[in-house]
C-alpha cells in the first residue's frame, strides 16, 4: 500500500519519527520511510528508547527516487512488549513526506494505527506522536506539531509468531517468527481506548 502524503520542506536538516509499541516481545530488524519525489539527501534511520537512548542506527543506501526506502540494522534489536519506542530518520536536506492531523484523536481518522502486535498510538495515549527535532545529525526527536505522520516504519519480528507473513522489501524473516510492520494507512474505524 502506498501513502500519498504532502511534501514538507523546512529548508534545514530535520529528524522525523514515530512513537510505537508492541504487545509481544520481538526484534526490530530495520527501519523504513516513505520517500516522495523531490526528497533529497542521504538518510539515516535510528531506533530509540522512549527516554532517548539510541539502540541502533543504519544508513539508507541505494535509495530510489520514491516509495518505501529500507535500511537494515547490523543486528536485530530486541524490544519488550508493552514498552514505548521511537523510530526515526534523519533528513539532511530538510524535505520529507508528511500527513498533518494523522495522530490527532479528534480528527476521526488515523487516530490509532495498529497492525497487531504493533501500534502507533494517537496523541495523548503515551505522549504526542509524529515527532521531529532540528539538528545537523541524527538526533532523538521530541517535538510534535499538527499530529503529523512522517511515514516512518519498523521491520519487526515477533518472538511468539508461528509461521511468517510476507515481509517488506529487504527483510528476511527468521524461521518460526512472524514479521510485521506498522501499517501505511489507518484503520477505517480506529480504536483508541
Amino acid at each position: 500500500i502506498s501513502p500519498s502524503p504532502e511534501l514538507g520542506d523546512d529548508g534545514r536538516p530535520v529528524n522525523l519519527g514515530v512513537r510505537f509499541r508492541s504487545t509481544a516481545d520481538g526484534r526490530i530488524r530495520g527501519i523504513r520511510f516513505w520517500k516522495r519525489a523531490g526528497i533529497t539527501g542521504t538518510h539515516t534511520g535510528s531506533l530509540w528508547t522512549s527516554s532517548g537512548t539510541r539502540l541502533a542506527e543504519a544508513s539508507f543506501s541505494q535509495e530510489t527516487a520514491g516509495g518505501w526506502q529500507v535500511a537494515m540494522f547490523p543486528e536485530p534489536i530486541a524490544i519488550s512488549a508493552n514498552t514505548t519506542y521511537i523510530a526515526s530518520y534523519f533528513c539532511p536536506a530538510g524535505n520529507y513526506a508528511r500527513q498533518p492531523g494523522y495522530f490527532n484523536p479528534a480528527s476521526g481518522t488515523g487516530t490509532y494505527s495498529a497492525n497487531p502486535p504493533l501500534t502507533a498510538p494517537a496523541d495523548g495515549l503515551y505522549g504526542p506522536n509524529g515527532l521531529f527535532a532540528y539538528a545537523d545529525a541524527p538526533t532523538f526527536p521530541t517535538q510534535s506539531a499538527s499530529s503529523s505522520n512522517y511515514w516512518v516504519d519498523v521491520l519487526f519480528e515477533s518472538n511468539t509468531g508461528s509461521g511468517t507473513t510476507q515481509p517488506p522489501p529487504g527483510n528476511t524473516p527468521v524461521q518460526g517468527t512472524t514479521t510485521y510492520t506498522l501499517p501505511v494507512i489507518p484503520f477505517s474505524q480506529p480504536d483508541i481506548t
